[in-house]
């Protein structure tokens, strides 16, 4: 377990607080984000109502959840689809995978979240073909090489001015200047010739409507549409927590997510998916396929402290304003599990686990509570997976210690006072500072203790 004292962790997340460089471009990248979000909101005549609306909808669904899923399934399924069901990450990449070795061609994938939330890239072995990015966002990540640095953003350590480099490099060396629309027509004729290549896209829906078994997807581009036009199979793989009572819920959900995420009024596409290929039908998969993915989502519907992470739309906004973030990026959450969200989650979401030091990756400062679109209290629910880890005996041995050391001196006036100023501030440094001091101005313990000060005063 990559406990809260464990060297490897904190020597991976002083790097990151370290880099100043990376927290420039990544500081850059969050604010334009906020002044997008506060532009898409502008557009709501009363944002609280459409705040909870959007919760109470979500809220519905996990009330019925079992109606719900029957209930999606039975549309989907008559409209030509096929539902399969994965109670864990095991299965549900054994699910994949069967369906993968159909492929004559190769696979791609339009979103790697859901992927690397199942431990799907790590459980392939070298005969295994691996899917290839089947949209432009998946793409650039891959050639900058950031994996999930962001709920909804793939590339948020790199500034604008790198990806125009690195693309430039890559798709014309030979020039010395480029323009960025000469770089966006090479990065999609090479999608579109890899798209063209592969029978089978893995994809990941945003939103399930129950009432017709439609699928939504919200995108920046239009890849993932025409990707799904041109394959033969197409894969979506979604957790049982996306479902939504009706498409009319769209009406509010697809606005306040993109505000909220910093996308603007609404997204540039949204794609809404409710059959395979029909006959008369020039274009669609043949065969659509859901996976409709558990992987401990029910374990948080059972406690009523945690069920409300459920009615998350992950627009990531409370990423967007989390101080731990903004300094450190992703190094505090190990997985692809990122943000306040992820503390909350990972430690039952991922295929890696226990993740209980997420606990501790916050400042509890609330922000990303009150940034929440569907208004989840989510410091709280860390505060309360804190408390759990303690009294199930999951916390690290060293904070153990510490705690224990700290209760027994500070319930005694008498040992409190005991060793100088100078003793104890060099205590603070070598034991506290290891965990707590790198990245913050450590207080200083005053030369004289109050029963000192209280004595000198009543002596005069």
């Amino acid at each position: 377990m990559p406990g809260i004292s464990s060297k490897k962790y904190y020597d991976t997340i002083k790097a990151a607080v370290e880099d100043e460089h990376t927290q420039l471009k990544r500081d850059a990248n969050l604010r334009h984000l906020m002044l997008r979000e506060k532009s898409g909101y502008a557009q709501f005549r009363d944002l609280q109502m459409a705040k909870n609306k959007t919760s109470a909808s979500k809220f519905k669904v996990l009330e019925e959840l079992d109606r719900y899923l029957i209930r999606f399934e039975k549309h989907f399924t008559g409209n030509g689809g096929k539902v399969m069901w994965a109670n864990d990450a095991a299965e549900a990449v054994v699910k994949i995978k069967n369906i993968l070795t159909t492929s004559e061609k190769g696979a791609l994938y339009s979103s790697r979240k859901i992927l690397d939330e199942t431990g799907f890239f790590n459980s392939l072995k070298k005969k295994e073909t691996v899917p290839l990015p089947g949209n432009t966002e998946e793409n650039v990540a891959k050639i900058q090489e950031e994996k999930y640095s962001h709920q909804v953003w793939n590339v948020m350590d790199v500034s604008e001015e790198e990806n125009h480099e690195k693309l430039r490099e890559l798709f014309f060396p030979e020039e010395e200047v480029i323009s960025a629309k000469a770089l966006g027509r090479a990065l999609r004729s090479n999608l579109i010739d890899e798209i063209s290549e592969k029978d089978i896209l893995i994809s990941e829906a945003d939103l399930l409507a129950t009432d017709t078994g439609a699928l939504v997807f919200y995108k920046n581009s239009g890849d993932e549409w025409l990707a799904s036009a041109r394959v033969k199979k197409h894969i979506v793989i979604a957790g049982i927590d996306r479902l939504i009572p009706s498409l009319e819920d769209l009406d509010v959900i697809l606005p306040l997510h993109a505000s909220a995420s910093g996308s603007g009024e609404i997204h540039p596409v949204t794609d809404i998916l409710t059959s395979p290929r029909k006959k008369g039908e020039l274009d669609g998969p043949e065969e659509l396929i859901v996976i409709l993915v558990n992987n401990g989502r029910t374990d948080l519907l059972a406690n009523k402290r945690t069920r409300k992470i459920l009615t998350c739309i992950h627009c990531g906004a409370c990423q967007n304003h989390c101080p731990v973030y903004a300094l450190a990026g992703v190094a505090p959450y190990e997985n692809s599990i990122t943000g306040p969200y992820g503390v909350v989650t990972a430690n039952t979401l991922s295929s890696e686990k226990p993740f209980d030091h997420l606990h501790y990756a916050t400042t509890l400062c609330g922000k990303c509570s009150d940034v929440c679109p569907v208004d989840i209290n989510l410091h709280e629910m860390m505060v309360f997976n804190r408390r759990e880890a303690i009294k199930n005996g999951r916390t690290d041995e060293d904070v153990k210690r510490f705690i224990k050391a700290y209760k027994f001196v500070t319930a005694s006036r008498r040992r409190m006072n005991l060793g100088p100023a100078s003793l104890k501030n060099m205590l603070l440094k070598n034991h506290i500072g290891n965990y707590w001091g790198g990245g913050r101005a450590l207080p200083k313990v005053a030369p004289k203790n109050f029963s000192q000060l209280f004595a000198e005063k009543h002596r005069s």
